[in-house]
This record gives C-alpha cells, sequence and structure tokens, in this order.
C-alpha cells in the first residue's frame, strides 16, 4: 500500500486516467484503490459512497476538457463558440472512452448533487460565454434589447451547443451563421 498520505485530488487524478484508458464505467472503489495503491478504507476517507466518487469525477473530467480552472480571454464570441467546439473535438483524444452524453445522462437522473455539479460546469461555461459576449465589441448596438436578451441568446446558444454534444453532431458551422446573422 502507499504509505505517503493522498489527498482528494491525487484520486481524482488516477480516476481521470481510469476514465481515459478504460471508461468511466471502469471506476469502482476497489479498482481506484488498487490503481492508487491505497487501502480500500482510505478511499472511502474521501468518498462516502461510489457514486459520490463518480459524481466527483465526472465534474473533474468536465472541468478538464474546458479548462475551467484556467482564466480565458476572448475577443469575440464567435472565437469561445469555436474554442468549446475545439475543447470537445480535443477531449476525445484525451479522453477517448468517456462519453459525454453518458455523463450528462448519468447527472441529470442521479442524486441531485450530480446534476448540481454538473449545471455548476454548465453555468461556467455560459458565464464565459456571456463575457465573450461583453468583450466583442463588433456586436451590433442594437442587437439586444428587453424582447432578444443576452442572457436569452447565451441560453440559445449553449442549449444548441449541448444538444450537438448529445447527438454526437457537428453543427458548428451551422450556429456560427446563426450568431453572426442575429448579432452582428
Amino acid at each position: 500500500m502507499n504509505p505517503k498520505i493522498t489527498s482528494k485530488e491525487e484520486i481524482l487524478s488516477t480516476c481521470r486516467r481510469i476514465v481515459s484508458k478504460e471508461s468511466l464505467n471502469a471506476l469502482s472503489m476497489r479498482h481506484v484503490a488498487e490503481v492508487q495503491n491505497i487501502a480500500l478504507g482510505s478511499l472511502y476517507h474521501y468518498f462516502s459512497t461510489k457514486e459520490e466518487m463518480i459524481t466527483d469525477v465526472v465534474e473533474s473530467v468536465w472541468l478538464d476538457i474546458f479548462h475551467l480552472q484556467e482564466d480565458h480571454f476572448f475577443a469575440s464570441f464567435p472565437a469561445y463558440v469555436t474554442w468549446l467546439e475545439q475543447c470537445v473535438k480535443d477531449s476525445k483524444k484525451e479522453y477517448p472512452n468517456f462519453s459525454m452524453a453518458h455523463s450528462m445522462s448519468f447527472a441529470s437522473s442521479a442524486k441531485p448533487e450530480a446534476k448540481a455539479a454538473m449545471m455548476h460546469c454548465f453555468a461556467q461555461l455560459k458565464q464565459g460565454m456571456t463575457q465573450a459576449l461583453d468583450a466583442d465589441y463588433k456586436i451590433r448596438k442594437d442587437a439586444f434589447d428587453n424582447k432578444f436578451t443576452k442572457n436569452e441568446f447565451v441560453d440559445f446558444v449553449f442549449s444548441s451547443f449541448y444538444v450537438s454534444l448529445l447527438q454526437s453532431t457537428d453543427n458548428k458551422q451551422t450556429l456560427l451563421q446563426v450568431i453572426d446573422r442575429c448579432i452582428y
């Protein structure tokens, strides 16, 4: 067994490697403890149940895919949307065995904590969209009003992005055309 004291982040890092090399389904408390080289009881110090561990792992993978622990600046809204699409493409290399649709369905049907973790990640992505909108000086001055707000636009674009993730479709060009025609 591992003589050094481990941390939750080390365990999550191990779990991300398992998800990357095997799959989300390969996560079990026993398997993680074996790979981490710690006693199974030590793992229960950090996660009281397998579901709690998987919830934290899914959130950790999402944070890693979209680099949500880093600060980003985008000079235009389409640049942010393109970056999101690129993150999804890159994630297929980094996490080839991680199904975004599977993780979203897990979070939607699982305990409230799993859904809350996913919604927290989504809120961060939407906040990035709003910041990109605010930084984009090329947007028409009359693009938004009381009937068509920035928040509604962000919700629409994010929903379109989300659906494309669920359906594993690439509608980036269509989405960029809609964005261009609506706000520029």
